[in-house]
């Protein structure tokens, strides 16, 4: 007996949220570019069922010297220069030593002494640096300081171990 089996455009189904739709056009309205709606799945979906954590990724673009834009991208590709697209957000903005009468910008990055910090409130500047409008970003004097403690406190013990295990093995 033979048997007649309808071909992808002839086969419907409907959906309780959007309507009747013909299977064929439905899977290729799925996918999106170069992707296959198995792609884009395993992209957004880790093998357990949980989102994929490192399905979105971000960068910071150097566009020009003054410039650098936050850029986005989704899924996973093998060319790292593939795929971003700009936020249309800046990112930090350099702008050098802390000077006085100066009109600073959310996300402008500034140095005073051996700190650098990055401003959360748009103001003028006045002759002291307000820690109100900005947040510290890296503190030079702390890591000096965190250096200098490893020198005084754990740099001898770690001498005297590295003597005590070249004794241990007889190569002193």
């Amino acid at each position: 007996m033979a048997f007649t089996r309808p071909t992808g455009e002839q086969i419907s189904f409907r959906s309780s949220k959007t309507g009747t739709h013909v299977l064929d056009k439905y899977l290729e309205d799925c996918e999106q570019g170069t992707f296959s709606l198995p792609v884009l799945l395993q992209n957004l979906f880790t093998s357990a069922g949980g989102l994929n954590p490192t399905a979105l990724q971000f960068r910071v673009s150097q566009v020009s010297a003054t410039n650098p834009v936050f850029q986005a991208r989704f899924g996973h590709y093998t060319d790292p220069d593939l795929g971003w697209a700009d936020t249309n957000q800046n990112f930090f903005n350099q702008r050098g030593i802390y000077a006085t009468a100066t009109a600073y910008k959310r996300l402008d990055m500034i140095q005073s002494g051996q700190k650098v910090f990055i401003c959360i409130t748009p103001h003028t500047s006045g002759s002291v640096l307000d820690v109100t409008k900005w947040v510290l970003f890296f503190d030079g004097d702390a890591v000096l300081s965190e250096v200098q403690e490893f020198k005084t406190n754990s740099e001898p013990r770690l001498d005297r171990l590295e003597e005590a295990v070249l004794l241990d093995i007889d190569v002193l």
